[in-house]
């Protein structure tokens, strides 16, 4: 493979947590940060981990999980805060696509904030947040239930994180927008930013507005590091932001529903007086 192509293929994955896939594969595309590779093996850990702590019945596991990506995916297009974020974002790239060029020749000229904030932005965003994220849910959902609730937390973000990457990477390919810089035509939508957003939306579920407002605020940082930084345009952000929330909300719905119903446990008793019902509900 010639320098340049090579180049080209690293601009063009390298915003993309994708990339820490790719990596495993095609070690000799994505060279310049080898220990994302630790990124995709925490993920596929995460699911044989989640599948091997499935309490009594492994076999319901793997039925039900169909059924929770189907009503994750009805979530994300049926919830009507989602509605309103996506026809947000979709107006807003509408009307501010003109404005692209103004706002990146500003943050050029300008600039949006200090290298040092923008490196740990491009990092944070990029990959680290990420494993970092799985290890915190993980330890964070054992200690607080137990084996039972790291399956269902565990299962939530990497379902999260999985959809977003995979949705994000098919926009990219589909729309073939190129970079400010000209780096490659994977700008539209923006991976670190998708990414950020959807890892605050989940910690915004699993924690309450204390860790996911400054989740929120962390991922907006992100946002603004990618036009800083000359790889994404103002309306890539855009669509990366919504993107990312819509997803996590959604599957965060699906999520509610799995710990309801583990919560609640319906006795019968038969008696001389008929049938008696008792629900419980674990609190």
């Amino acid at each position: 493979m010639k320098p340049q192509k090579t180049q080209r293929i690293q601009d063009g994955y390298q915003d993309s947590y994708l990339h820490c896939a790719l990596c495993t594969f095609f070690p000799h595309l994505v060279v310049k940060n080898r220990t994302t590779f630790f990124c995709f093996l925490l993920i596929f850990c995460s699911f044989t981990a989640t599948f091997a702590l499935s309490p009594n019945d492994d076999q319901n596991f793997i039925t039900s999980y169909p059924n929770y990506l189907a009503h994750g995916f009805k979530n994300i297009l049926t919830d009507r805060t989602n509605q309103w974020i996506l026809g947000g974002a979709a107006l807003s790239t509408l009307l501010l696509h003109t404005y692209d060029d103004d706002v990146q020749e500003y943050a050029s000229e300008n600039g949006l904030m200090s290298e040092s904030l923008s490196r740990f932005l491009d990092d944070y965003g990029g990959w680290r947040a990420y494993p970092v994220g799985l290890v915190v849910v993980g330890i964070t959902s054992y200690l607080r239930s137990g084996k039972e609730s790291v399956v269902s937390d565990m299962k939530y973000y990497v379902t999260a994180m999985g959809v977003t990457a995979l949705i994000t990477d098919f926009l990219k390919r589909s729309v073939g927008r190129e970079r400010p810089n000209g780096r490659g035509t994977r700008s539209f939508p923006t991976g670190h930013t998708s990414g950020s957003f959807v890892l605050a939306s989940v910690a915004d579920e699993l924690y309450g507005h204390k860790v996911g407002v400054p989740a929120y605020l962390l991922a907006g940082f992100v946002g603004l590091q990618r036009i800083h930084d000359n790889k994404h345009w103002l309306t890539d952000v855009i669509a990366g932001a919504a993107l990312g929330t819509i997803i996590g909300r959604g599957f965060g719905k699906a999520y509610q529903k799995e710990v309801t119903n583990s919560r609640m446990t319906i006795h019968t008793k038969i008696g001389g007086d008929g049938i008696h019902l008792m629900l419980l509900l674990s609190i």
